[in-house]
């Protein structure tokens, strides 16, 4: 049973260990610097009431409530359900809990992309990227950071890509291309506007893109 369920389900504590358990869950993490003698003088009684509030849960005393208190913290941060990526934090989260936060939604948008894909179509795109002598990336906004990692691991094995910042200039760049270029088009929501536009120009010349 977690510490807290103890305090919840446990009838007969006073108001002075009522105050104990209150502190130390005020204090969460911290608690493990604090001894027996500084958490009775942050709420006003002695130690030895601190130590009959331990006994009384079931601990032996002070450091062992303290070690399993600090395991149910660590269990406790594992514990949520899938990330809302619109609101992934709460203001009570601690650090380590938004943190390993983080990390899940990285992992779920990995996941997310690979159920996207299919063999045809990732055989066909590194096809594409390898019988094309240069690729052009069009899109626009926080859209561009992904282009220019894209870019940057592509130069890596000699691969040219070339991004034009201006969404106006991408739609005459993408109107010259030949077939000896690869567009490549970037939309969060797929009805970007001048996007559609650049697809419908690349559509119309049959230049192959994705």
């Amino acid at each position: 049973m977690l510490i807290i369920e103890k305090l919840q389900s446990a009838s007969n504590l006073t108001d002075n260990e009522q105050a104990i358990g209150e502190y130390i869950f005020s204090l969460g993490r911290e608690i493990e610097g604090v001894s027996t003698r500084v958490l009775a003088q942050a709420v006003y009684t002695s130690p030895a009431a601190v130590i009959r509030f331990c006994k009384k849960l079931g601990f032996e005393g002070f450091d062992e409530l303290k070690t399993q208190f600090i395991r149910e913290i660590e269990y406790l941060d594992n514990q949520y359900d899938r990330i809302d990526s619109n609101f992934p934090f709460q203001p009570d989260d601690s650090l380590l809990k938004t943190a390993r936060k983080i990390g899940t939604l990285y992992q779920e948008t990995a996941e997310d992309t690979l159920a996207l894909l299919d063999h045809a179509t990732l055989k066909k795109a590194c096809f594409l990227m390898r019988t094309h002598e240069t690729i052009h990336i069009f899109s626009y906004g926080t859209a561009l950071n992904t282009a220019e990692s894209f870019r940057e691991k592509m130069l890596k094995i000699g691969k040219s890509v070339i991004i034009t910042n201006n969404l106006n200039y991408q739609l005459y760049q993408a109107r010259s291309l030949n077939t000896d270029a690869l567009p490549i088009l970037i939309s969060y929501s797929g009805e970007t506007e001048k996007i559609l536009l650049i697809a419908k120009s690349l559509q119309e010349r049959w230049i192959p893109h994705f």
